[in-house]
C-alpha cells in the first residue's frame, strides 16, 4: 500500500507517512528479520500481546510483554510504528503509527491505547489479534516530548 501525498496530514509529523513509506521501501529491499529483543528505529522488534483491555466502545488497550526488568525506551509523547500484513495472501504490508501509553519507568510490559475505526484497514487486522500474537513494531519516533526525569516531584 503506497500513501498519496493527500495522506500527508501537513502538520509536520516525524515521521510523515510519506517518510514511513520510504523507509519500508528500503528495509523490504534489506529482507532483514524482525530483531528479538529491543526496540529500534531501523529493524523491527516482534513482541507479544499479554493483554486486551476494552476502554472505550472503540477503544481497546493493548498490553505487550517486555522481559521482567526491561524497559521499553521511549521518552513520554513518543510513539512507533507498528507493521502488520494484510490478511489478503497478497504479502501486503500496513503501518501505523500509534502513541505509547505507558511510562517511560514501567517494566515487563508496554502499553498501546488503539483507536479502531469501523472502516480502518489497520483496525480491521487489530480487531483479529489475540493474546499471545507477536506484533512487530519499530521506534520510539518523535522530538516532541518532556523530560520526564526533570518533572519527578
Amino acid at each position: 500500500w503506497k500513501p498519496s501525498d493527500s495522506d500527508c496530514c501537513g502538520s509536520g509529523c516525524n515521521p510523515c507517512i510519506l517518510d514511513i513509506y520510504a523507509q519500508e521501501v528500503e528495509l523490504s529491499k534489506q529482507k532483514q528479520p524482525c530483531a528479538t529483543s529491543t526496540l529500534n528505529q531501523e529493524y523491527y522488534t516482534e513482541f507479544q500481546l499479554e493483554q486486551i483491555a476494552q476502554h472505550t466502545e472503540n477503544t481497546n488497550i493493548y498490553r505487550f510483554k517486555l522481559k521482567d526488568n526491561e524497559r521499553l525506551g521511549h521518552k513520554p509523547g513518543q510513539h512507533l510504528i507498528i507493521r502488520q500484513m494484510l490478511p489478503n495472501g497478497q504479502n501486503t504490508s500496513l503501518y501505523r503509527q500509534y502513541s505509547i501509553l505507558s511510562l517511560p519507568t514501567e517494566t515487563g510490559s508496554f502499553q498501546l491505547l488503539i483507536k479502531l475505526y469501523p472502516d480502518g484497514l489497520m483496525s480491521r487486522v487489530i480487531r483479529n489479534w489475540s493474546v499471545g500474537e507477536m506484533v512487530a513494531m519499530r521506534g520510539p519516533f518523535g522530538k516532541v516530548h518532556s523530560n520526564f526525569e526533570n518533572n519527578q516531584p
